[in-house]
């Protein structure tokens, strides 16, 4: 017997740089046993030792006193035991290796990070073979993050650098990461000179640290110079115009980089011929101070191409849509021009859209440039495969609630979307719009083409998402400045038994002389054709206002300076397609207006004293014979002038009219509109996502038609829609007026001219506030305006799908016929603000502030308004 021979085994290894604690191997080999002190198979016999042959060792039968009876995890506080052991490859009743601990400490320090020290203690069990013991000791979670000494930087952008996180595990690594990220994103700002010191505050006890990131910021950099090398063509000016970079503003890399040196100098270049600019580089230079940077771009423009020859491969079919002639027509540049590479690319997205366009869904175009460099002409061959049509097979329509199949299915039918037709995106795209048009009801519609049997043949899924609720009730009250206290009340639907008629019951009544009764009534198709009717009944009394008027210069209070608007009447129009675009209606309108004019409260002035009569701080307006205002300075208004004007009122030669021959006065017109309508509705009606609508009309009075006011009226309106990005809009709306008369007096026809502001023209301002500019003598005219022009700009952000938000800037201006051009006076009122529009029931409520910039005789102001349906 060889007795007891005790032996231990060393392995020390590195890992990531980092030295892990040593671990021991511990055991006892009785007499009698073999004396190799390794681990792994051992000869089947008792004997002495043998060299290896290298033959395969037999490993079905492990040798009880090698193997592993139990394995122990001791230091953890945080983990599951059954985790780690997942973790490893040594298991129970396996043969003991040293090669697998090895491996195993490597796993449980890569795989888990959680550890700083991790040991193994390998002992001889009492009843054979050994125990394993992992010594581990857990590596400190992060107790807090705090950032200190940043001015500059949003701590909260500053964080969603950190790598690091509470609650989780602490290691170097993390921490390194997440200064290199802090340090990377100041340089990005231009904050080259910063400083950052991170300090690693250890609770022992608690085994968690408190990492604090202080930063010294130092300045900005602003640069100094941008140089260009090796552009020989283009002037350096040119070029740094085309940056976002700019010489004395603070430099930010991101915006340098990834911007101007990675689009916007390439794109101005191959605009210019220069197609095969190349950016060479870039470096940077800091003066003495560190302060200033000095950027230097190299370039290498190459040649200035110009466009060769076009060699048009086509690929067709029995029919040919496009000749080869007419492809060359819509390629730009053309041949012998200078090649502009956006020009050229958007050349071909048109073809191939106007294939799209045409059912030929499965065109291709591709165009293959060959450069001569030698003689700087670009070559292309422009591939076109124009494939097959697509032929719809079947038309099924889905999502429906309480529509009836046939009110849709007559909209698609119209415009050819059925059995054997072709398959064209315009017109898809034109049904979608006048599905949406139907009304609110209509949520979302999707063309979805599925496969069949036959490659050129598909079927056309037509998918209809449906509001909830068609119809609405609602009743209520508020405050307005017109109308005082009022309750409201109202009932509609816009899907009357599914068959898309529209019906709608309002009614007002406020404490100002103020009600309100209308119903209106609209369907898209009569007699089996697209030809919509829409027909209104109304009887609206309110409150309107004078400005800068008598009343408001004598300073009376509200009913001085305003009036009761009393009309009566009702609408018919008719109006259907003439084109694919393009749409003709027809509007008769009969109405009635009854108005109690200023005449009542400016007789009721004669016995008040002369201290009410005339405002002393603005002086007083004087009212000549046309209805026309001048206001006159305080200090030139003599006693004298005070006394004559009261003797004008009580003699009544102020203003010779009297009340009644201007209180019911009726209009009677005939409205003809054509217009053409190109918006693109994917998730609303009230907000399109793209195209125009654009219209211009003429409204007859009088003559043949009867009734007290003769006029006509010209007006054209348009508005514009542009998908920036996401579901963001940018909406352009613009309209002109003109009236002509054959009344020289314009206080018979005050409310049929024009008159700008409230919440449909200009916002900010009050209905009506804004009149004609006064002329030269310095007289108003209240009475409105025969010329109008106003536009409106919006940026719509949608915040939800019922929910979106919008900023405004409105402007425009009212003229009356003592200026004949109105390009020679310029005076456009301005307003500004923001909305918020909410769709709710099928209906658009808008909440808003706007601030008016302009009010004539009034302080710039706010005002907030609401309202029931779209502007534009």
């Amino acid at each position: 017997m060889n007795g007891i021979k005790n032996s231990a085994l060393a392995i020390t290894f590195s890992l990531v740089g980092v030295s892990i604690l040593s671990f021991i191997l511990s055991f006892n080999v009785w007499a009698g046993q073999s004396t190799d002190t390794t681990f792994g198979p051992h000869p089947a016999e008792e004997t002495q030792p043998v060299e290896s042959t290298g033959a395969e060792q037999e490993t079905s039968t492990v040798d009880e006193t090698f193997m592993v009876k139990k394995i122990e995890f001791k230091g953890v506080q945080s983990l599951h035991k059954e985790m780690l052991q997942t973790l490893i490859q040594t298991q129970v009743g396996q043969e003991i290796s040293d090669e697998l601990l090895t491996k195993d400490i490597e796993s449980l320090y890569k795989d888990t990070g959680f550890f700083s020290d991790i040991a193994v203690d390998v002992q001889k069990s009492e009843n054979g073979g050994f125990e394993v013991t992992f010594l581990l000791n857990e590596s400190p979670k992060v107790e807090s993050i705090n950032i200190i000494g940043n001015s500059e930087l949003d701590i909260g952008k500053l964080m969603s650098k950190v790598t690091l996180r509470r609650s989780e595990i602490f290691s170097d690594r993390l921490r390194w990461e997440s200064e290199r990220a802090i340090r990377k994103l100041y340089h990005e700002k231009g904050y080259y000179l910063v400083s950052i010191q991170v300090h690693d505050d250890r609770n022992e006890e608690k085994n968690t640290n408190q990492i604090t990131f202080e930063i010294d910021e130092g300045p900005r950099i602003r640069i100094t110079e941008i140089n260009f090398i090796g552009n020989d063509q283009i002037d350096a000016k040119k070029l740094r115009k085309k940056m976002k970079t700019r010489v004395g503003k603070h430099f930010d890399e991101i915006l340098f980089e990834e911007e101007d040196i990675g689009f916007n100098l390439r794109n101005y270049y191959q605009d210019l011929g220069f197609a095969q600019v190349k950016i060479l580089g870039h470096t940077k230079r800091f003066t003495e101070d560190k302060t200033g940077l000095m950027l230097d771009i190299e370039v290498d423009e190459g040649a200035k191409f110009v466009v060769g020859t076009y060699t048009i491969q086509l690929e067709t079919g029995e029919k040919v849509v496009f000749s080869e002639q007419k492809i060359r027509d819509m390629l730009d540049p053309a041949e012998g021009e200078i090649f502009n590479r956006a020009t050229f690319d958007e050349s071909i997205v048109k073809l191939q859209q106007t294939y799209y366009d045409k059912g030929f869904l499965l065109a291709e175009v591709n165009p293959v440039p060959f450069f001569d460099e030698a003689n700087a002409l670009v070559n292309i061959t422009l591939k076109v495969n124009q494939g097959d049509v697509i032929i719809i097979d079947d038309v099924p329509i889905r999502g429906l609630a309480k529509t009836k199949e046939k009110i849709i299915r007559r909209e698609l039918d119209w415009l050819n979307i059925k059995s054997d037709e072709l398959l064209d995106v315009k017109v898809l795209r034109k049904a979608r719009q006048r599905l949406f048009q139907m009304g609110p009801f209509i949520r979302a519609v999707d063309f979805v083409p599925s496969d069949t049997e036959n490659d050129s043949r598909k079927n056309l899924v037509v998918n209809i998402a449906e509001s909830p609720t068609t119809g609405t009730l609602s009743v209520g009250g508020g405050y307005g400045s017109e109308g005082g206290i009022f309750g409201t009340a109202e009932i509609g639907q816009h899907n009357l038994f599914g068959r898309a008629y529209r019906v709608h019951l309002k009614g007002e009544l406020g404490t100002r002389d103020h009600h309100t009764a209308e119903f209106r009534f609209g369907t898209p198709w009569i007699f089996g054709t697209p030809t919509r009717l829409n027909g209104s009944l109304y009887n609206n009394r309110r409150f309107r206002r004078y400005y800068s008027t008598v009343g408001a210069a004598l300073n009376q209070g509200y009913f001085a300076d305003r009036y009761v608007w009393d009309t009566r009447g009702a609408s018919v129009s008719v109006g259907r397609p003439i084109a694919f675009d393009i749409d003709l209606s027809v509007r008769f309108r009969n109405d009635s207006v009854n108005n109690v004019t200023r005449q009542d409260w400016l007789t009721s002035l004669v016995d008040k004293p002369l201290n009410d009569v005339v405002r002393v701080e603005d002086g007083v307006e004087v009212v000549d014979e046309k209805g026309a205002f001048t206001l006159v300075d305080e200090a030139s208004f003599t006693d004298k002038d005070k006394e004559s004007i009261k003797e004008r009122l009580r003699s009544n030669t102020l203003n010779k009219r009297t009340a009644t021959e201007y209180s019911n006065r009726s209009t009677r017109s005939l409205l003809f509109a054509v217009g053409r309508d190109t918006r693109d509705y994917r998730t609303s009606l009230y907000d399109p996502m793209g195209g125009s609508s654009s219209s211009i009309s003429y409204e007859y009075s009088g003559g043949f038609l009867g009734a007290d006011n003769e006029f006509q009226k010209y007006t054209a309106d348009t508005s514009w829609f542009f998908n920036p990005w996401w579901n963001h809009v940018f909406a352009i709306h613009a309209r002109a007026g003109y009236m002509q008369s054959k009344s020289s007096d314009r206080r018979e026809l005050f409310y049929e001219r024009f008159y700008l502001g409230g919440v449909d023209t200009i916002r900010g301002y009050e209905d009506w506030e804004i009149y004609p500019d006064p002329d030269e003598s310095g007289q108003f005219n209240f009475l409105g305006g025969n010329k109008v022009f106003f536009t409106n700009l919006e940026y719509r952000i949608p915040v939800s799908p019922q929910l979106t938000t919008a900023v405004f800037f409105d402007f425009g201006q009212v003229w009356d016929e003592s200026t004949p051009n109105v390009f020679n006076q310029i005076n456009l009122k301005r307003g500004a603000g923001v909305e918020a529009r909410l769709q709710m029931l099928g209906m658009l409520a808008r909440f808003g502030w706007g601030y008016g910039f302009d009010r004539q005789n009034r302080e710039p102001q706010g005002r907030f308004y609401f309202t029931i349906g779209p502007g534009f």
